[in-house]
């Protein structure tokens, strides 16, 4: 069994969280749907470690994780699109909370002549750690 670090322990947690949400479709990695049907859609993408600090007494590692969301909703007019999108991002503010939300873009776009509303969030989280490995 491979040791995981704790870069793939915090990614592994969150993603777990997110899958649950109900009535929406989770996504990880590269992995996006080419279509976005009545369902909303949460794209998960690892990010990168920021720079380590290091403290000396005791010696720690400070580790600073960055990752990105997309989530997205296709269905209904502009308001209901709207709508839909603050729905989904109020299930998804509770499995966030070790998480710090920083930049959200919004943008509205068409795939396929469907009108497609999007929230990018950057989310980051910081951790400790004994190894300058993990």
């Amino acid at each position: 069994m491979a040791i995981k670090t704790m870069r793939e322990k915090l990614y592994g947690e969150l993603c777990a969280s997110l899958k649950n949400i109900s009535g929406v479709k989770f996504y990880r990695g590269n992995v996006a749907p080419q279509k976005i049907g009545d369902i909303p859609i949460i794209a998960f993408f690892d990010g990168e470690v920021q720079e380590m600090e290091v403290a000396l007494s005791p010696l720690r590692y400070h580790y600073r994780l960055l990752a990105e969301l997309n989530c997205q909703v296709a269905h209904g007019d502009d308001e209901a699109r709207i709508q839909n999108l603050d729905a989904l991002l109020l299930k998804i503010s509770p499995h966030l909370l070790d998480w710090q939300v920083g930049d959200i873009a919004f943008e509205d776009d068409y795939q396929d002549g469907v009108a497609v509303r999007t929230a990018i969030l950057t989310i980051t989280t910081n951790y400790w750690a004994t190894s300058p490995i993990s």
